[in-house]
């Protein structure tokens, strides 16, 4: 396949586009399959749609967000230093094939769009419940603890911000000691070297009528 008919938008199923609406494509019917970088942003459409994804991450929270959606079942993921078309084409197969991923993409489908809604916990856990005929299996210990609030799951410095003030006021007490010192400086250097001379100067006197009245007596 040529490069140039395909910049050219010559392609009869290849379309590139400089913007593309991508929630409304997502969620469009004839969407089968994203293939995206994994950005937050991405990763959520696809969840929410419950479009299958084909991650291939370049840096940043790409990463991160590849691992996390690979570990729960709904993504594959490909590596940019061993790039293959048969690894593509092999990978989408399996992503529309699949039926563990499409049976872990619809639980989290319902998960994101629950929790997008920003109701109370008690409500959605009923809702997703209403909504999860079939899944029972998922709903256990391991699966509550997604619910419950992160605070009591975090230590107290962390749950309550105590670290970033922490951090905040530590980093206003060092500039303002720099601030300090550095406005409390002569800013005449010559001023210091006239004060040393005249303490040298009066130490000299002193010396001077020590030994006067020492020798006196």
């Amino acid at each position: 396949m040529q490069t140039l008919p395909l910049l050219n938008n010559k392609h009869p199923h290849i379309h590139i586009a400089k913007f593309a609406p991508q929630f409304a494509v997502l969620n469009h019917v004839n969407t089968k399959l994203f293939f995206s970088h994994g950005g937050a942003g991405s990763a959520h459409e696809s969840l929410y749609t419950g479009t299958p994804m084909l991650v291939l991450p370049f840096g940043g929270d790409q990463m991160g967000n590849a691992q996390k959606l690979k570990s729960a079942g709904v993504v594959l993921t490909l590596d940019k230093l061993s790039l293959g078309v048969n690894d593509i084409l092999n990978k989408m197969s399996m992503l529309l094939k699949d039926k563990k991923i499409k049976k872990n993409l619809k639980r989290l489908e319902v998960s994101t769009k629950i929790n997008s809604k920003r109701k109370y916990k008690a409500a959605d856990l009923i809702e997703y419940i209403l909504h999860s005929s079939g899944l029972e299996e998922y709903v256990n210990d391991d699966f509550l603890k997604e619910w419950a609030p992160v605070g009591p799951r975090m230590g107290f410095i962390k749950a309550n911000n105590l670290d970033v003030y922490y951090g905040v006021m530590l980093g206003i007490v060092l500039i303002g000691g720099i601030t300090f010192k550095l406005f409390s400086y002569p800013s005449n250097p010559s001023s210091v070297k006239l004060k040393s001379k005249k303490k040298h100067k009066y130490y000299y006197y002193y010396l001077c009528f020590r030994e006067r009245d020492t020798f006196n007596k």
